[in-house]
């Protein structure tokens, strides 16, 4: 990691020597929506003028183009402004996107991991729900241009790292911009446009007061402008508290009461028991009668001791400096650091195991605490332990970010209205999460029957495919473990209470980005219907990622037994694009019905050193009807790269193997697909499906990089209209019908998907008599193990990253905002909605296509859901404004393997049927403040209150720690009511 830092060190120094000689980057205009809700900017591009002196120049940062000053042609952009960003009080980017339905997750807690899958709990915006597990569709800019990609397991980028109060807008794109941009652009584009050319000082501190619940933050802007220059910095804290489980009880694993199903657990505090050869459980004391072994009877629940949302601290600083050094030459280089800690509270972890008591013939492995439910003569008996009443409640996941980035730019205008624009980013991206303390499971088996295999074996090697021996035998009262007594009066010796948490995981990854940019565009020659202007420009960016991780090796103690990882991914892409705008009609020619025309025709190359090169087109036409109507479309084609951490590098990355209960629930084995499974002996009576991974037919699984991806590929094409009428200027409206379709999206299949594929059926393979130890470690090969394997193997499941998704998405975004300026004040109000008429899914190529439109969970990625809605009016009234939000997701189907009522599946394995009803989910929010006057002028106090009605997410039948306990978590929210007050000065 020595050469980016050197390299970063030289840049910071060359941009702080320039600052100190009055180095000046050209002011970039900043738009500012005069409503508190999203806008439709269409054609609109705010502008101010550049300061070079040699020129009367204007350049913008607009979102979807190359060419300066000109806004995107034929594309709908969402403008949510600085009004919009204040009257909501965000604390986070990731909270103010909630501000746009276009936008997936709109009702979603806004705090913690979202769409990244990732135990960073990094924020990974998504468009129109557009795709993978592994990858984003949806391309992240800052200003215009990319920023450090985050994760351990993922290459996402996050733009929480922005402090609010340094942002002015933002622009959201929702269609295809590869012509532009290159990679990560098939759903489209949103880009954090932050302040330039501020002059004064702002501050804010605001608290924020829920059930069980709360958060602060605060922050300053400071800016200077002078004669052709200008400085800023922004500086922002916030906390976000942690939200348990057992502070929401509809989060708690046990749904019966509500209709649903019982995720509880037989592993107990003190455990359960099970003799051998019989199906009854025996709770503490065991004197009672017993239960069967079925899962609605399951009596215990951890899940109140996890947290639905990690506590969060950020720290966020960005400096920018700007100044010109000659009339023509002018510079510029931003600076921005932020560090994200979150603090998870888990479960202290469980443990399965046979446990041989007295009469037992493996008299070494009797465990000296042994207790026999009253009435039983077994001499073995299964215990289900959980050791959140032995060693504590709760263990703890640390994790974070520490994200750096410069970028700097020179530009030179020449003659003729050109501009030539060099550019340079540097970045880098530490991401890092430990779990600490929690039970050490190979730590338990040996104190329980002396090996680290759950039945007990002395034979089976703990690592398979390996002579590695581990036992702890034989089993006194200073080595065993007691797993039937509370902590009160448990046995358990302070010695073996150590080991049990000697365990723990690290992981950490490293990520890079260094682009290097030339660009040129100007007006190439004049038409009668205006100038004709021409963008072009070349990049090279390498990326870096070096992920990390030490993991048990399951043989007991973590500090005795632990196995490091380290990889090295880099990445190289060359690339060179073009852009030109044609006004075909201008308004001189006087043509009926046309007032303007305009094409618009970009294309984009891209190279990469390890997969190859692609190349991608768009065509975009605005058609200005008159001063009031405007008609536009496009048509683009884009890609999506591989993410480096999916890929791996010479086949190496990260990755593991272990039981497949760690990654999914159970799932269903089509019989006539797999007549092996048949001579399972669960399965020998079963007619057309077998159910796999439950404790009658256990398997296991491997994660990880697969070489063999290549880029995702995406088309697309939209058409929509602009109203704005020259009656009625207060008035506006836009709508756009779109169309996106994505073939080969990176994620790792679920078995629900991939057993009725063409492509992807063999990744099952079944073992009828139980896998050897052979076949374990040729699953496996080099990967670690995560956790105790389950006894016997009859399946293994390959879970790797494929280009597994076909998706065709169509769909309605439309807008109406009216804001009229009356005599005592002025009224804002508007909708925005996002309606979606088909979502259509194929899992590999060949295999049948079908619709999951309005449904959630069955990808196992992101919802599909039809209706999302936005609503606010507000009023101002001298210093006194007001701002209340309607938001609204239409009800929905839950597809997921949890669902009550199981979803329906043809001959083929399609859905055709099934799948638990959710109801719509409708909260509102509040926004009041007040400016003071007299001294105090340019204070603001306000009150703002989320979800006002305190309304709780409908209830969804599942338990999952990234889609939600009891409700849907990309949907639905479950802090509740939240009160925030704050205070804000601007001098």
């Amino acid at each position: 990691m020595r050469k980016p830092f050197k390299r970063a060190e030289l840049f910071l120094s060359v941009s702080m020597l320039c600052a100190a000689c009055g180095v000046h980057a050209s002011a970039h205009a900043q738009g500012a929506s005069v409503d508190a809700g999203p806008s439709s900017q269409g054609s609109q591009a705010e502008k101010t003028k550049n300061t070079a002196k040699s020129d009367e120049l204007e350049e913008v940062i607009v979102t979807g183009t190359s060419i300066r000053g000109a806004p995107p042609v034929g594309s709908n952009v969402i403008t949510v402004g600085r009004e919009a960003i204040e009257a909501t009080s965000v604390q986070s980017a990731q909270q103010l996107l909630k501000l746009v339905p276009a936008i997936t997750g709109m009702g979603s807690a806004g705090q913690g991991g979202y769409g990244t899958f990732d135990s960073s709990y990094g924020n990974s915006p998504n468009i129109h729900g557009l795709g993978g597990v592994s990858s984003n569709s949806t391309l992240i800019l800052i200003d215009g241009h990319r920023i450090p990609l985050t994760g351990i397991v993922r290459n996402l980028a996050d733009p929480n790292i922005l402090p609010p109060s340094v942002l002015d807008r933002v622009e959201v794109m929702p269609e295809g911009a590869s012509s532009v941009y290159g990679s990560d652009a098939v759903a489209g584009v949103i880009n954090f446009v932050t302040r330039r050319g501020f002059d004064g000082f702002e501050a804010n501190a605001q608290g924020g007061y829920g059930d069980s619940y709360r958060t602060y933050s605060g922050g300053f802007l400071g800016g200077k402008t002078w004669e052709g220059g200008s400085a800023l910095l922004s500086y922002s804290y916030s906390y976000l508290g942690n939200l348990s489980q057992g502070d929401r009880p509809y989060t708690l694993a046990n749904h019966l009461a509500a209709g649903g199903s019982n995720f509880g657990s037989f592993a107990c505090a003190p455990a359960t028991i099970q003799p051998r050869n019989t199906t009854s459980i025996y709770a503490f004391p065991y004197t009672s009668a017993p239960t069967s072994n079925a899962q609605f009877n399951a009596p215990c629940d951890s899940s109140r001791y996890s947290d639905l949302l990690p506590q969060e601290k950020r720290n966020s600083v960005m400096l920018k400096l700007a100044h010109d050094i000659t009339d023509n030459l002018a510079a510029g280089v931003d600076i921005l650091y932020s560090s994200r800690a979150n603090v998870l509270n888990i479960p202290m972890g469980s443990v399965t195991a046979t446990v041989y008591g007295p009469g037992s013939a493996n008299v070494s492995q009797i465990n000296p605490f042994f207790v026999a439910p009253v009435g039983s003569t077994a001499t073995a008996e299964t215990v289900r332990f959980d050791a959140s009443g032995l060693l504590g409640t709760t263990a703890q996941v640390d994790s974070g970010v520490n994200t750096f980035y410069a970028f700097g730019h020179l530009e030179y205008h020449i003659a003729n209205n050109w501009l030539v624009t060099a550019s340079t980013l540097i970045g880098t991206d530490r991401s890092y999460s430990n779990t600490i303390g929690g039970l050490c499971p190979s730590c338990a088996l040996l104190a329980l029957n002396g090996t680290v295999n759950q039945t007990g074996s002395t034979t089976a090697p703990p690592v398979p495919g390996t002579g590695i021996s581990v036992s702890n035998l034989p089993l006194t009262l200073g080595n065993a473990l007691d797993p039937f007594h509370p902590a009160a009066s448990n046995l358990t010796s302070p010695a073996v209470r150590a080991q049990l948490i000697d365990t723990g995981t690290s992981q950490e990854a490293n990520q890079g980005i260094e682009q290097f940019g030339l660009k040129t565009d100007g007006t190439l020659f004049a038409m009668p219907s205006g100038d004709v202007k021409l963008a072009g420009g070349v990049e090279y960016t390498t990326y870096s990622d070096r992920p990390q991780s030490t993991t048990s090796l399951n043989i007991g103690p973590t500090t005795t037994g632990s196995r490091f990882q380290a990889y090295h991914y880099t990445r190289e892409v060359k690339s060179a694009y073009v852009e030109t705008l044609v006004p075909l009609v201008g308004p001189a020619m006087n043509v009926p019905f046309v007032r303007k025309l305009e094409l618009n025709l970009s294309g984009r190359y891209d190279g990469y050193n390890d997969f190859g090169s692609t190349t991608n087109p768009k065509f975009a036409l605005n058609w200005q009807i008159n001063d009031s109507l405007k008609v536009r479309g496009n048509v683009a084609r884009s890609f999506v790269a591989p993410p480096m951490s999916t890929v791996g590098s010479n086949g190496q990355g990260t990755g593991n193997y272990g039981s497949a209960v760690i990654s999914f629930g159970q799932f269903q084995v089509p019989l006539a697909r797999y007549p092996a499974a048949q001579s399972i002996p669960a399965c020998a009576t079963a007619v057309t499906v077998c159910a796999f991974n439950t404790t009658a037919v256990p398997g296991m699984i491997i994660t990880g990089v697969n070489p063999n991806l290549v880029p995702q590929t995406g088309r697309s094409w939209s058409g929509g209209i602009d109203f704005k009428p020259t009656f009625r200027p207060d008035l506006t409206l836009s709508a756009t019908y779109w169309h996106t379709e994505m073939h080969g999206g990176v994620t790792s299949p679920i078995p629900a998907l991939a057993l009725n594929s063409t492509g992807f059926a063999s990744l099952l393979t079944i073992y009828p008599n139980g896998a050897t130890p052979a076949q374990v470690a040729a699953f496996a090969g080099s990967r670690p193990q995560l956790g105790p394997l389950p006894a016997p193997i009859y399946f293994s499941y390959n879970y790797l990253n494929q280009n597994a998704l076909n998706l065709w998405v169509e769909g309605i975004d439309a807008e109406i905002r009216y804001s009229p300026q009356l005599s005592w004040g002025s009224i804002s109000s508007g909708v925005a909605t996002t309606y979606k008429t088909r979502f259509d899914q194929q899992v590999g190529s060949g295999s049948p296509v079908f619709s999951v439109l309005n449904t959630t969970g069955f990808n196992s990625t992101f919802p599909s859901e039809r209706f999302d809605l936005r609503a606010d009016v507000g009023m101002q009234v001298a210093r006194f404004s007001a701002i209340v939000y309607l938001n609204y997701t239409g009800p929905y189907l839950d597809w997921s393997s949890t669902a009550i009522n199981p979803v329906v599946r043809n001959a083929a394995g399609v859905p055709a049927g099934g799948g638990d009803h959710i109801g719509a989910f409708t909260t509102v929010d509040a926004h009041l403040s007040y400016s003071l006057g007299a001294f105090l002028k340019g204070t603001q106090v306000f009150l703002d209150v989320t979800n006002l009605l305190n309304r709780d997410p409908p209830f969804v039948n599942r338990a999952s720690s990234t889609q939600g306990y009891g409700y849907d978590s990309f949907l639905a929210s479950p802090i509740g009511r939240v009160f925030t007050v704050g205070v804000r000065g601007k001098f």
